[in-house]
């Protein structure tokens, strides 16, 4: 620190709230589930809470790393306010001055002191999201204010001691980020003291049960949308996706579902209709279903609607026609019936394709997908020489 510094005690914050920024609004999703794996990240928060020890968040985007920072805070018992700051959202060049606040003058256009983020949440709690996005020298007085609670704003000469408690969160994989020479491995560990590590949607299980009940019943109060409720049949729908946004892509699809479907009643159809269509949605639907069915050995019918994202009148068709070429098996009475991949039925080469012989296995073939000698002798009654012969 510069010997001609001062150290003087921090002022009483402001009321600062979380609507103060852009940044602090309250629409993360709640922390809902049931799933073993939540439930041990959330009993190890709460034991964690009353503490005053930084804490890292880490999960993929949209698992509720806002949500459970929030969390930390509500139960701390700590007064002061929640402040949220995007780190990814902040031009690098302003991020020292958002957080630390400035003196006057001490940049072109800083024509007063300015109170940074930091002072905000003094008392209560910081929650730096995306913290994988500062700078090496930003990170350098994060280290500082860790270790010493202690800042100096931009072109001040004034140390001004705090009472902060920091969650910060990422999607990134911060130990390869030092290993790169873009993270500062001591901050790291000042950050990491605790480490939690949210599950994402699709590892959740049931859970995605939960919290579309949840985001449906807050439709009540969206203007627009109003009451509405799940049907069964949305289950399959909710399962068979693989939520690759978590959290958040589905509330977005819910929304969707809720304002563009035929009712106060969200089906699995509605929801269906409202997911993504992905790029891979383009390539043929048998060449999806083979696929489908090659890596899971046996499938439904439903399961092939939910994973193709078809209709029933459309996984028929595309079912029907691989069953008649010979590549789909189908198995079970009509109600349960399963489709699994059938070995090509190997056939010599008729000696003249005029062979009625020939024709006839090959009709029988197309229509059944596979069929064995035995088969052949009862369904076309040729004696069983002739269904060797061809």
């Amino acid at each position: 620190m510069d010997g001609s510094a001062t150290t003087t005690p921090c002022p009483t914050p402001e009321r600062a709230t979380t609507a103060r920024r852009p940044d602090s609004v309250r629409g993360e999703p709640a922390i809902v589930g049931q799933c073993p794996g939540l439930r041990r990240v959330l009993a190890a928060a709460d034991r964690i809470a009353p503490t005053a020890m930084s804490v890292l968040v880490t999960g993929e985007t949209g698992t509720g790393k806002e949500g459970l920072a929030r969390r930390l805070h509500d139960m701390s018992g700590r007064k002061g306010a929640f402040v949220v700051v995007n780190c990814a959202s902040l031009p690098p060049e302003l991020v020292e001055s958002e957080l630390f606040g400035h003196a006057r003058g001490a940049f072109t256009g800083a024509v007063g002191d300015k109170r940074g983020l930091v002072l905000d949440a003094n008392g209560g709690t910081l929650f730096l999201d995306e913290i994988g996005e500062l700078t090496m020298e930003v990170q350098a007085k994060l280290l500082r204010l860790l270790q010493e609670k202690e800042i100096r704003p931009l072109g001040g000469r004034q140390v001004i001691k705090v009472d902060v408690r920091v969650v910060a969160a990422t999607w990134r994989d911060l130990r390869a980020r030092v290993a790169d020479g873009a993270f500062r491995e001591d901050l790291l560990y000042r950050l990491a003291v605790f480490e939690l590590a949210l599950p994402p949607l699709r590892e959740r299980g049931d859970d995605v049960l939960l919290l579309a009940r949840h985001v449906v019943d807050g439709f009540v109060r969206q203007p627009g949308i109003g009451r509405r409720s799940l049907a069964r049949s949305a289950g399959a729908a909710l399962r068979g996706h693989e939520w690759k946004g978590n959290v958040r892509e589905l509330q977005a699809v819910l929304a969707r579902a809720a304002v563009l479907g035929d009712g106060r009643t969200i089906t699995g159809a509605d929801i269906r209709a409202a997911l993504p269509v992905a790029p891979a949605a383009e390539a043929s639907v048998d060449e999806r279903l083979l696929t489908l069915i090659g890596s899971a050995g046996e499938v439904t019918m439903g399961q092939i609607m939910v994973a193709l994202r078809v209709p029933r009148t459309t996984a028929w068709r595309v079912v029907t026609g691989l069953v008649a070429g010979g590549k789909v098996a189908a198995t079970g009475t009509t109600k349960g019936r399963k489709y699994s991949t059938a070995a090509t039925v190997a056939l010599p080469a008729p000696a003249s394709t005029a062979d009625p012989r020939w024709d006839l296995i090959l009709a029988l073939v197309r229509a059944e997908g596979r069929v064995n000698r035995q088969g052949v002798v009862e369904r076309l009654g040729l004696p069983e020489r002739d269904c060797s012969t061809p």
